[in-house]
């Protein structure tokens, strides 16, 4: 199930956290949920995915993309994502989120992710994300032009290899 109530109280919070650049990394406290538990006892890997999302809520709200998106009628879209479970997470456990933007080109932000627990990553991500208008995908230009930040594209090179192997990748019809 969808943690709706988790996601507003989220947004919420960020709201009175300090503001972030986009240069910045965002990192959330959070703990494991008895709700978050699959049935060996430990964080469910779709549950993962929610909980790193709740973080890419953080990072929008605390760098002003979710004003602008609202002002906009602008919404998200998670395009890929790759993501490399390390270390276990269990029930009642705190843990830390590390956001950033990590790469960019003209349609693309790709954000990376880390779950960190005592100094220990237990969990990596890289998501290829997009905002979206009505007539499709908003280029990264205009977006950053509508926030008044400078646009100034980068992509490691370790991004740029992991959107080519996805480009290469055969897919069914």
């Amino acid at each position: 199930m969808y943690p709706f109530l988790r996601v507003f109280y989220n947004i919420q919070r960020a709201k009175f956290r300090s503001k972030l650049d986009f240069k910045d990394t965002a990192h959330l406290p959070m703990r494991v949920h008895l709700t978050d538990l699959d049935i060996y006892g430990e964080m469910n890997n779709a549950r993962y995915l929610n909980i790193l999302e709740l973080a890419r809520w953080d990072l929008s709200v605390r760098t002003n993309l979710l004003d602008t998106m609202k002002k906009k009628r602008w919404g998200f879209v998670v395009a890929g994502v790759s993501i490399r479970y390390r270390k276990r997470l269990t029930a009642l456990q705190k843990f830390e989120i590390q956001t950033r933007l990590a790469g960019m080109d003209e349609r693309w932000l790709y954000v990376e992710q880390n779950i960190m627990r005592n100094g220990v990553q237990h969990t990596g991500s890289l998501f290829r994300t997009a905002v979206l208008a009505k007539r499709g995908i908003v280029p990264t230009k205009e977006l950053f032009a509508a926030m008044q930040v400078d646009w100034q594209p980068f992509m490691p090179d370790w991004i740029k290899e992991w959107h080519l192997s996805d480009e290469n990748r055969p897919w069914h019809q």
